[in-house]
This record gives structure tokens, C-alpha cells and sequence, in this order.
């Protein structure tokens, strides 16, 4: 047990909550300060400096990843002896089989260069490739293959060296430092066994309070987080966010898809010539089955959707495409208000048919007065009306019969959820209808309803939940984009956070028969439980309150690294540190206790190691709590000299 550190269990120093624009608090540069504990990110390193730089002052070691090989500039290979040829040149001494190699590899590679200046014939008189040529590209290929030995005289790539892994310890205290959360270092530590004891520690009655106090501290911050995000997109009202998606769906199904329909038939316009008419035959054709029908069915009246296009299909020669156009859209508007219909006393399917047979003549038109172009336009202007009716078809089940404004909202988020009812598709046909204000009060009141109970208080575990329960892509729709991409991260922050906090209810409210760090509840022998040491001689409630400063928690920490070496690896080295950091832990100690003349009781207490008799009385003896977190009235007994 001695890779357990005892600063692990120091809670983070408290700041107030930074605004949400300004840049987060910065921790102050000393050793072994206790703001290092929830580290700042530095402008200055890279990402894998500040990794390391991170991790060591949260006490984490971090697997090194090995260092690429690195390549040498410097030429290293061997002295080649030179030697003199009959016709007295010189040249290198190496074995003939050598110098040919050496040869054929100096012909591979000037081979192209030589058959561009005109020194390789290529082709011969006839046309046909020369021998010379043949051969040297025969040792060409041989000297390009992947197989050749030349192949292993090209550098290698550098293998780039993987990044260190950040442990998660330090990813939730890097979120918590963004977030303006001073965390307690029990929570932030990976070793379970440090998490254990905080939650152990906080659990003594009055000697934990501190730091259950510095627990609460942070579960309200975490809350003061939450609710800046909240305020950061909107109001928060699932009511107002409901009736603002009804409105912007409306105004968009009316007035923008129209306007772009609208926007491609004017296209067509521009291509037609006004004076051309066309029959309206189809229209005629369907005005007829529809009598057909009527008088075999002895229905009585005639049909008032004929009625609507009589006096179009009386006009000789027809009409041109702007009034046929004119006519198809007087129908489609009825179509499209189905109270118009209902009042009218029109039936339905013939107004349909009617319809039908009106938009096969418009296309007659215009082909007739506009050509091949018209058509390709007018056609695609169809295609996309009907994408428009679809669409407008989609928005209108967001309503469903008589929604109320807090259910709209309601479906709204059941489509960014993960379970059946989810659905992305609608989810950014919305987003794509309203306003980008619209969708920031839907984004708020969504935050709002995350980790609050009905009376609106907040906890890690509800808020971990509820986001858990908003799929990937919506969280991606409803909180990113629109300039809100800061918030975004903040609620994966909280995310973050709320994972690894769900113990901190547990800290803030203890329940049951409280628990004790003392003996071997969390350590089984006293030389590797430093804790324990300074809860038998100060008492728990002393060190609860040492824990809950970040001053006199640095000074604890160091105490305890020096208790452990001296522990596990017993030396004049080591004794001597121990009794150095002892001398400043008993002033805080003395301290907390109400009395400075208990240093020197304190000191031979706790600089050198051994096992502590328990305390006679009770842990807490005539301690009473403080208001402030500190202490007040008699300290526990000291332990006697003989104690040891």
C-alpha cells in the first residue's frame, strides 16, 4: 500500500465561479501548492508538456511512450582503400564483382537522363527498340524492384512517438478547472482505495465535517455550472421554448417553404411567352369522369369542383400558362385548408382530381409557350413543392392534434433521445425551421430539466442520467452550433465530472452509523497509514479541517510522502526528512487544535514511525464544531512520550 499518497484526499482550492466569458482561474505557481492540484491549462507548452506537466502535479506517472529512433546525419560508412590501374587512373580497390555492381547500379540511374540527351539510342532506324536500350532498361527495372538491394538504401520514415495517455483522473480535474469546480482530491485521484477513505474520513461524526462541507462546496459549484450553461442558451421555460418551436414551425411551413417554391415557378415565368394558349384537355378529362360518375351514382346537384374550372373549360383555345397556373393554385390553396373545403361543400376527391388535371395541362403550357428548358425547370420546381408538402406534412406531427406548448417541446426531446421515439431526421427538420433563437430557448430548457429534482435541486447522479439519455447526434443538434460550441463542452464537462462525483452526495450526506479511518479499515498496518498517525494524535476533526485549507492540506501531503518513504524505506535520508515536515505539520496541527503550545507534544508524535495507541476517551474528546469549519473548545489528549 504504499503507492498510496496522501495528498489525494486534498480537496482543491475554492474559487468563486468565473463568468461565463471570462477565462477560468489560474492556479499559483509554488511547490507543492495545493492549486496545482486542479491544474491550469498553460499557454505555453504543448499539449504533451502540459499532459506531463498535469500529471505530475496531480502525483500521476504517466507510461512515456519510446522515443522514435532518430537518424544521424553523419555519414558512417567505411573507408574504401583506392589502388591505381594500368592506364594509371585511380580508382576505388574492391573486388571486381563489386565494381560491376557499382557499375550497373550508376548506369540504372543515369539511364533516363542519358536516353533525354540523345547518348541512349532508344529506337533504331526502323523504329523498333534498340538492343542498348533493351538492356538498360532490363537493368533498370532490376535496380527499381522492391526487391532489389538498392530498395534498402532509402530512408525509413520516422516513426512519430504516440502521445502519453491521459490518465481520467486528470481529464475530470482539467474539466472541473474549466467549469470554476474545486474538487476534492479524493474524488480526482484514480486509486480507488484514496476515494474510499475519503468517503470513509467524511463519514466520522464532526471530524468529517470539513470535508464534507468542502464536498457540498463542490456539488454547488457543479450546479452554479449547470445553470450558467442554462442561462447561456435561454430562458429555461420548456412553455416558452414550446410556443416559440410552434411559432417558427408555422411561420416556416406558411411563409418560407412557400417563398421558396414560389422563388423556383417564377423561373419558369421567365422562360414562357405570355400569349400562348393551351387547351386544358386533361382537365376536361377529368371534369367528365367525374359527371360520369356523379350520374351513375344519381348523385343530385351538379359537382361544384367541376364548377370551380367550368368557365376555364368553356374559353376557346383554352387559357395560357399564367392562367392556368392561376387557376391550379386557387385549387391547391383549398386543398391546403381543409375548413375551406368543409365550408364550401366541395368533396375532397374531385377537387383532387380537378387539381390533378389542371398541373397535367400547366405542364402542356409550358412546353407549349417555353420549350425544353421551361420544362426542365418547371419539372424540378415540381419536384421540389412536393419535397416542400412532405416537409410541411413531417412539422405538422410535431403539433399532433391540439399539442400544448410544453408538449411540443416534450417530442422535441424525445426525438434527441436515444430510445424509440428518437428521431434525427424531424429533430433538424426543426432546428432547420425555427430561428436560431428559437432553438437556443429549446437547447436552455432542455439544460433546465437536467439533474433537478421537481424542487429544482441539483445533483451529479440526475444530471449524468438525464444527459446519458440524449443521443450523440442530439446533443450535437440541440447544443452545438450558432456560436454556442463553448457551452457545449461545458456540458460535457459536467458530464465528465458527474462520473466520476457521484460519490460527492455521499460525502456532502453521510447517513447511517458513521465509519472511521482509524485502524485497519482502510489500511491494514499503521506504517503505511499516515492518516491514521495524525487522526490518534490530533484527532479526526483536526484533520478533516487540515484537509479543507488548501495551505495546510499542501503541508499534510508532504508530511505524509515523507511518512511513507521513511516507512517503506528506512534511512538516515529519510528519518531526517520526516522530522522536517513534521515540524511544520504540528504548527497546523497546533493550530487547529486551538493551542500553540501542543507543537511540542505533536512533533516526536508523528516524525518517526510506528504503531499509535488509540486515545483514551473517544477520538473527539470535549471538541466541539466550529461554524467556520474550524476548531473550538479542549483538543483531544495528547498521546503521552511513552506512547511509542
Amino acid at each position: 500500500m504504499a503507492d498510496l499518497s496522501f495528498d489525494d484526499l486534498i480537496p482543491a482550492k475554492q474559487t468563486a465561479p468565473p463568468a461565463q466569458s471570462a477565462a477560468p482561474p489560474q492556479p499559483a505557481a509554488s511547490d507543492l501548492s495545493f492549486d496545482d492540484l486542479v491544474p491550469a491549462k498553460p499557454t505555453g507548452p504543448t499539449e504533451q508538456e502540459e499532459a506531463a506537466q498535469n500529471a505530475r502535479a496531480l502525483g500521476i506517472e504517466l507510461q512515456q511512450p519510446q522515443a522514435a529512433p532518430q537518424q544521424s546525419g553523419a555519414y558512417t560508412g567505411a573507408v574504401i582503400p583506392l589502388k591505381r590501374t594500368e592506364d594509371g587512373r585511380i580508382r576505388p580497390a574492391i573486388p571486381g564483382v563489386v565494381q560491376g555492381a557499382v557499375d550497373s547500379l550508376s548506369a540504372a540511374v543515369t539511364a533516363p537522363g542519358r536516353a533525354m540527351a540523345g547518348d541512349l539510342q532508344v529506337t533504331g532506324p526502323d523504329g523498333s527498340v534498340t538492343p542498348e536500350a533493351i538492356a538498360e532498361g532490363a537493368n533498370f527495372a532490376m535496380w527499381a524492384s522492391p526487391a532489389s538491394p538498392a530498395s534498402k538504401l532509402a530512408p525509413k520514415p520516422v516513426q512519430q512517438a504516440a502521445p502519453p495517455v491521459k490518465p481520467e483522473g486528470l481529464a475530470v480535474a482539467e474539466a472541473g478547472q474549466r467549469l470554476g469546480v474545486d474538487l476534492p482530491r479524493a474524488v480526482t485521484s484514480d486509486n480507488m482505495i484514496v476515494q474510499q477513505a475519503g468517503k470513509n474520513l467524511s463519514n466520522v461524526p464532526i471530524g468529517g465535517t470539513p470535508l464534507r462541507k468542502a464536498s457540498q462546496t463542490a456539488i454547488d459549484q457543479l450546479d452554479d455550472a449547470a445553470m450558467r450553461v442554462q442561462q447561456g442558451y435561454g430562458s429555461g421555460n420548456p412553455a416558452i421554448a414550446g410556443s416559440a418551436a410552434r411559432e417558427g414551425i408555422t411561420d416556416y411551413a406558411k411563409n418560407t417553404l412557400s417563398k421558396l417554391v414560389t422563388e423556383r415557378y417564377d423561373a419558369v415565368d421567365n422562360l414562357v411567352t405570355p400569349n400562348v394558349t393551351t387547351p386544358l384537355e386533361s382537365t376536361a378529362k377529368a371534369a367528365a369522369r367525374i359527371n360520369s360518375v356523379r350520374q351513375n351514382s344519381k348523385i343530385p346537384g351538379a359537382s361544384k369542383a367541376v364548377e370551380l374550372v367550368d368557365d376555364a373549360l368553356k374559353t376557346e383555345g383554352g387559357l395560357n400558362y399564367e392562367g392556368i397556373k392561376g387557376l391550379r393554385t386557387y385549387v391547391r390553396d383549398m386543398l391546403d385548408d381543409p375548413a375551406r373545403i368543409a365550408q364550401s361543400g366541395v368533396p375532397q376527391k374531385e377537387l383532387e382530381a380537378i387539381y390533378k388535371g389542371l398541373s397535367d395541362d400547366l405542364r402542356s403550357a409550358v412546353q407549349r409557350a417555353g420549350g425544353d428548358e421551361a420544362l426542365t425547370k418547371w419539372e424540378s420546381a415540381n419536384s421540389f413543392a412536393a419535397k416542400v408538402a412532405k416537409d410541411r406534412e413531417n412539422l405538422q406531427k410535431v403539433f399532433g392534434r391540439n399539442a400544448s406548448d410544453e408538449g411540443i417541446f416534450s417530442k422535441i426531446v424525445d426525438m434527441a433521445g436515444n430510445t424509440s421515439k428518437a428521431d434525427r431526421a424531424n429533430l433538424l427538420r426543426v432546428k432547420k425551421a425555427v430561428s436560431p433563437e428559437t432553438w437556443n430557448e429549446i437547447s436552455s430548457a432542455v439544460v433546465a430539466r437536467m439533474g433537478r429534482d421537481g424542487n429544482g435541486n441539483f445533483s451529479p447522479d440526475r444530471f449524468l442520467s438525464a444527459y446519458g439519455k440524449v443521443s450523440e447526434q442530439g446533443k450535437k443538434a440541440l447544443f452545438q452550433g450558432a456560436g454556442k460550441d463553448n457551452l457545449a463542452q461545458s456540458l460535457d464537462d459536467i458530464a465528465t465530472v458527474s462520473q466520476r462525483f457521484k460519490q460527492l452526495n455521499q460525502f456532502a450526506n453521510p447517513s447511517g452509523t458513521a465509519q472511521t479511518v482509524m485502524g485497519g479499515s482502510i489500511l491494514p498496518a499503521l506504517y503505511v497509514a499516515p492518516m491514521t498517525t495524525v487522526s490518534s494524535v490530533a484527532g479526526s476533526r483536526a484533520l478533516s479541517s487540515v484537509l479543507a485549507k488548501p495551505e495546510s492540506a499542501a503541508k499534510l501531503a508532504a508530511w505524509a510522502k515523507a511518512y511513507e518513504r521513511a516507512a517503506t524505506n528506512p534511512a538516515p535520508m529519510t528519518d531526517t526528512i520526516l522530522r522536517s515536515r513534521s515540524r511544520i505539520l504540528a504548527v497546523e496541527l497546533a493550530r487547529e487544535a486551538g493551542d500553540s503550545s501542543l507543537v511540542q507534544q505533536f512533533i516526536p508524535r508523528i516524525s518517526q514511525v510506528g504503531k499509535v495507541p488509540a486515545d483514551q476517551g473517544g477520538e473527539q474528546n470535549g471538541v466541539e464544531e466550529g461554524q467556520d469549519g474550524g476548531v473550538t473548545g479542549e483538543p483531544d489528549q495528547p498521546l503521552q512520550a511513552g506512547g511509542w
